[in-house]
Order: C-alpha cells, then structure tokens, then sequence
C-alpha cells in the first residue's frame, strides 16, 4: 500500500500544469469555495449541509488524490478519473469532485438538466463497459443504481424549475435527448443481460438485478417521454410571437445535430473495414438522410407559421440524428450493434414518406461525402452524399442485432 502510495506521489510531481495555469485553477476554486460555504443547494438534499463533505469522509488514497487534483490542476489525473469505472481507486474523484464541482458551476437551469442527464447516460455507459467485460458484479451495480437514480432526480428537479419558469422550449428540449439516450442505453443492456445469462446458465439472482436497473430505466424513460410530449402540446398554446422563437430554436438544434452526425459518420467511414461495418454506416446514413427530410417538412411548417407542427417535427428529425450517431457509437465501443425501430412519436405520414424515399431512392446506398464546410456548419445542411467504395472489403461476423418494439 506505501509502495502504491509512494508511486502516486512520484507520478503526480509529473502531471501538474505551469505555475500560471496551476494558480489562476486555484483561485477559481478557492472563489468557488468561499462563495458556497453551506453548499451549492442544487446538488440535492444529502449534500446540503456542505459539499466539500467528500474530502474527508473518502478513502484515504481517494482523498490523497483528490487534493493533489486540487492542487495541481492536473490535466493528466483528471483525464485518468474521467475514464475510470466504479472499482476503480480513482472513480471517486471523478463522481464526487469532478462530476460535482461541474454542476455547481452550471450557469442556468437548463445546463444543469443537461448536464444531469449527462451523467444518467455516463452511468449507464459504465455499467455496459463493466458488463461488456463481466465485471458488472451486484456490488458495483447497485452503486450504478444509486447514483443514476440521483442523478434522475435531479433531472426532474430542474425540469420542474423550468416548467415553473415557463421554459417549454427546454422542457422538450432536455426530455427529448433523455428520451432517445435513454432507449438505446436500455437495448444495449437488454442485450447484455442476454448474452450474460446465456454465459452463465444459472442464475444467482445476477440477472434479476440486471432486469432492476432495466425497469428504472424504462421509466425514466416513460417519464421524459411523456414531459416532451406535454411540453410541445404547450407549444401550441403559445402566443404566435413565442411559438414561432420556440420553431426557430428547435430548427437550430436540429441542423447542429445533423450537421455533428454527418461529420461523425464521415470521421467513422474513413476507419471503418469490415463488411459489417458498412452495412452498419449505410443504415445509419439512411436514418440520417430521414432525419434531413423530417427537418424538411419542418421547414414547411415553418414557413407556413404553423409553428408548433415545425417544432414537433424538428425535435423529431434530432432524435432520428441523434440515434444514427448513438447506433455507431455502440458498435464502435462495444462492438455490439444495434437497430432501432423508426421513432413511433413522428407523425406516420412524414416518417413514411421518408422512409419510403429512402427505401426506394439509391440514396439508402449513400454514403455522408466531404465534411461540411464551416458555412455549412453555421446553419445550412448539405444534402448532398457520395457513392461508398466498400470492394474488396473483408467479410466479418455481424454483431448481435437488437430491435427495439
């Protein structure tokens, strides 16, 4: 143990920044501190009577590192933390003071839904990498558990404020990302827990936790369904001023998120080889290329100041986007693909006829060409896309396919 300890203190000497960067972190940190003597109140009811209760009620190696990380400013610890599992002797820095300090310094009470959302999908990211390896024991599950259900509460708790402010723009806004993170996450583990009950053949109530943390989740999903549905009804009983800014928000959230994903699937093309793979980037460019026409016919509406349909559909043209991204991103760190069902919450006759364009159109062969420029990023979307060459590529084993109802 003093030998472990005595290579941390040698490693760390390694990792601080320059004297500058190391003082202007301390006084941010100190300003923080002397500002939130009792505590930050929206890090929840446990943590009101101080935050900085984590320092000396951690481990000692935790609470070693967590001053050195203080101190220092370390780039190279902090990166180190960020990537670490529960188990690991660094994810307690990562948890309490990293994860922490970043949602006291939350500038409104959008950022802080977001962010908290964030670590739901962060949490659920841990448990399919513990999984993924079968060390996802009862213990560290059950610590996944306890801290996804907190960070779900804290969800509810800012989206209430912004329902109280008025805020329906964000209420959507913040529920939709949570929705379609959250069904994904959800097939990923079912998968999981299939493939671990299949390896282990007897039971030993392992999977019977699995299907717990799987329950919660599908209600959290229900949940944030459901206050993205309500809140874009609300839409439609905006004043026509308000409702054509909530429009023209969700349109600029939408080309930012198909603009992100088509640079993604152009960045993942280029390092892609397997067959499989291929297959995999063709269906995910066809659900990005519904999701442009979805965020056509919101178009549409817009300029037809039928505001809240625009808004309706625009949300829904994020979350086919954003699904594209999430299915590569899984196959990508996991090596486990998956396929979702087309979102059952856009209207049929849009999502039809985009699924029917591109089913039938030699576009679903399409492949996201050159990255768009930094015009294009700005605001307007390309829609133009290249032939892919996948000759010659070699043939590999798919990986599992899970479809969502």
């Amino acid at each position: 143990m003093n030998n472990n300890l005595q290579k941390l203190i040698n490693e760390a000497k390694l990792w601080g920044l320059t004297v500058e960067e190391r003082n202007g972190i301390r006084r941010n940190l100190l300003a923080f501190m002397e500002s939130n003597p009792q505590g930050v109140h929206g890090f929840g009811a446990e943590a009101r009577v101080s935050n900085w209760h984590v320092l000396f009620t951690a481990k000692p190696v935790a609470l070693f590192l967590s001053i050195i990380l203080i101190l220092t400013g370390s780039t190279s610890l902090s990166f180190a933390a960020e990537n670490s599992l529960p188990g690991e002797i660094l994810y307690p820095v990562k948890v309490n003071i990293i994860e922490e300090v970043r949602s006291a310094l939350a500038s409104s009470t959008e950022t802080k839904a977001k962010w908290e959302s964030e670590r739901m999908a962060v949490r659920l990211e841990e448990a399919e990498a513990l999984a993924n390896n079968g060390q996802l024991t009862p213990k560290l599950r059950a610590e996944i558990e306890y801290n996804f259900e907190k960070h779900a509460q804290r969800v509810d708790e800012h989206v209430a404020k912004l329902e109280d402010e008025g805020n329906v723009r964000a209420v959507a806004q913040v529920s939709s990302n949570l929705e379609v993170s959250l069904e994904v996450h959800q097939a990923i583990l079912e998968n999981l827990a299939d493939q671990e009950s299949a390896a282990e053949e007897i039971d030993n109530g392992v999977i019977g936790q699995s299907e717990e943390l799987l329950i919660k989740i599908e209600e959290k999903k229900d949940f944030a369904s459901l206050d993205r549905q309500d809140s874009e009804e609300k839409v439609y009983e905006q004043p026509t001023d308000a409702a054509e800014a909530t429009a023209q928000a969700g349109l600029q959230e939408a080309e930012k998120r198909i603009v992100q994903v088509q640079d993604f699937i152009y960045n993942d093309n280029k390092s892609s080889k397997s067959s499989a793979d291929f297959s995999l980037m063709e269906r995910s460019r066809a659900r990005l290329l519904s999701a442009k026409q979805i965020l056509d016919d919101g178009k549409v509406k817009l300029e037809a100041k039928d505001y809240a349909e625009a808004f309706v559909l625009f949300q829904a043209a994020d979350r086919a986007a954003r699904r594209a991204q999430l299915i590569m991103e899984t196959k990508n760190n996991l090596d486990i693909e998956i396929e979702l069902d087309d979102d059952p919450t856009v209207l049929d006759e849009n999502e039809s006829n985009a699924k029917t364009e591109t089913d039938n159109n030699s576009e679903v062969n399409a492949v996201v060409g050159d990255p768009p420029s930094s015009e294009e990023s700005s605001g307007s979307i390309s829609n133009q896309d290249a032939t892919a060459n996948n000759e010659d590529q070699p043939v590999e084993e798919a990986s599992p396919v899970i479809s969502l109802p």
